[in-house]
């Protein structure tokens, strides 16, 4: 008999060992290529490389994720591995947040089971892998930070605030997305519990919220100013989020099919899960109800098919995140079998989707293994003179970078950018992409929809070097620098 109890007491631990060990490997065996899926990999590269060897980071940014890869990389004196490390263990960091959530209730598989319904979900295996490394990293202390509130009755006022405190604190030097999401969370479940309890807005509470939201403005303006005209622009123009909604990118085909799977099951998941947490409504304590329907709320809003396709990529690939909160404790709760039934055949069919997604593999990276040997003979070749920039199509920006060592630019902002403190402007030219022409291909050459203030594939990371002002310099010098490769021009415009 004591031994059945020491099996089972050590079954929920066990069990969820062997999922986030699976889960690491697995998602390490995705990013096996000399370069990293999607294409911004090469981006962590560079700012990897100039924190170890300046000391800062190459594009403004939140530094966090940096500096976590770059103590990696100084223990390895590898850099790409580096990087390919963290992106497979930053994120099943999330094991521990979910497993003391899970815990809460004598299901013994039940942290195991939401593990892999985390570890394994479609979005932190194809969305984010490679190309958004800072947003799968900050999401285990969004998983922390609703654990802490969950479990917020539990703890003294100082412990609770300084654990929430702190954790928001890490998000917001981690990622500007996944801090919006946690800000959310937090609001949501703040007036949630207000309206449980029955108690009155302080103006003291008003206040915190107003300092709050104060200093992550204020943070975002001096740590990375693109960030902060984002915030402000939407604030001052929210209807933007809303144009070319992201039903017409399912509608007509041309949405990444993990977001739209992600929307479509993240949708039907909080309406299904906002039932039964009505007919539920009276086992939750106060925590559990306030944590339930802030999750169920956040998930619906960042899920919503009627945003923009600007930003529905991004906000709806965090949306599963409160689902998984919400879910654990719903399905704890409920009192039915055809209930929990059903949260697991939600559970089921996301793992299904990973299953066939996965045949189709992540994100392709910005070159095939053959052109990137290629480009990489190619910049043995150049020579660049000092205060030099180079200007290359998304994604080959940071590329370039990385091999040339030069401060670079996208050639979506060539036109209307001023360049003019450079000595020296040349232009990389993908024989592949665009034909050999003296000017940039367009990144919004692409026949579907771009969005709203940037092309289509724009990414989320800064696009230039801040290292300098960005007028327009098209003029070729007479007596022009050519570097001539097999599939590859570096052509000097100024």
């Amino acid at each position: 008999m004591p031994s059945r109890h020491l099996f089972t007491k050590s079954l929920p631990f066990s069990a969820s060992a062997s999922v986030v060990l699976i889960s690491v490997f697995y998602k390490f065996s995705l990013t096996l290529n000399s370069l990293l899926p999607g294409l911004d990999g090469a981006y962590y590269w560079v700012q990897v490389r100039s924190l170890l060897e300046n000391s800062s980071l190459a594009f403004s940014d939140l530094p966090l994720v940096f500096y976590v890869q770059a103590g990696i990389a100084w223990l390895l004196n590898d850099i790409p591995s580096a990087v390919r490390i963290s992106d497979a263990i930053l994120p099943a960091l999330s094991a521990f947040p979910i497993y003391l959530i899970a815990r809460r209730y004598p299901i013994p598989l039940l942290p195991a089971v939401s593990i892999v319904f985390v570890l394994l979900n479609p979005v932190q295996l194809f969305f984010f892998t490679g190309d958004f490394i800072k947003n799968e990293a900050a999401i285990p202390a969004v998983f922390l930070l609703s654990w802490i509130l969950l479990s917020w009755d539990e703890r003294g006022a100082r412990s609770r605030y300084v654990m929430a405190g702190t954790t928001i604190l890490a998000i917001s030097f981690t990622h500007f997305g996944t801090l919006l999401l946690a800000l959310m969370i937090l609001s949501f479940w703040l007036l949630v519990r207000i309206r449980q309890q029955q108690v009155k807005i302080r103006p003291l509470t008003i206040g915190l919220v107003i300092v709050s939201s104060l200093l992550v403005a204020l943070m975002l303006a001096l740590v990375v100013p693109s960030r902060f005209t984002t915030l402000t622009t939407f604030i001052l123009n929210p209807v933007e989020i809303f144009k070319l909604p992201a039903w017409q990118a399912i509608l007509y085909g041309y949405a990444n099919p993990v977001i739209a799977s992600t929307i479509i099951l993240c949708q039907l998941g909080s309406i299904m899960l906002g039932v039964f947490a009505w007919k539920l409504r009276s086992s939750f304590s106060i925590s559990e109800a306030s944590v339930v329907w802030s999750s169920l709320i956040v998930t619906f809003v960042l899920s919503s098919p009627i945003i923009g396709i600007a930003w529905f990529n991004r906000l709806a690939a965090l949306a599963f995140v409160p689902l998984v909160v919400s879910g654990i404790i719903i399905f704890a709760k409920s009192s039915t079998v055809l209930q929990r039934t059903l949260i697991g055949a939600l559970a089921v069919i996301t793992l299904l989707a990973s299953a066939t997604l996965s045949l189709r593999g992540p994100t392709p990276p910005v070159l095939s293994e053959s052109r990137y040997s290629d480009f990489k003979e190619f910049a043995k070749t150049v020579e660049l003179p000092e205060n030099s920039i180079v200007v290359a199509r998304h994604g080959m920006e940071f590329l370039s970078s990385w091999l040339l060592v030069t401060d670079v630019a996208s050639d979506a902002y060539y036109e209307t950018s001023c360049l003019s403190s450079y000595s020296a402007i040349f232009l990389l030219i993908d024989k592949n992409v665009g034909g050999a022409s003296d000017k940039p291909s367009s990144a919004g050459s692409s026949d579907k929809p771009p969005p709203p203030g940037g092309s289509a594939s724009t990414g989320n990371k800064p696009a230039d070097s801040n290292k300098k002002p960005v007028c327009q310099n098209q003029i070729p010098p007479e007596g022009a620098k050519v570097f001539i490769g097999n599939e590859f021009v570096l052509v000097q415009v100024r």
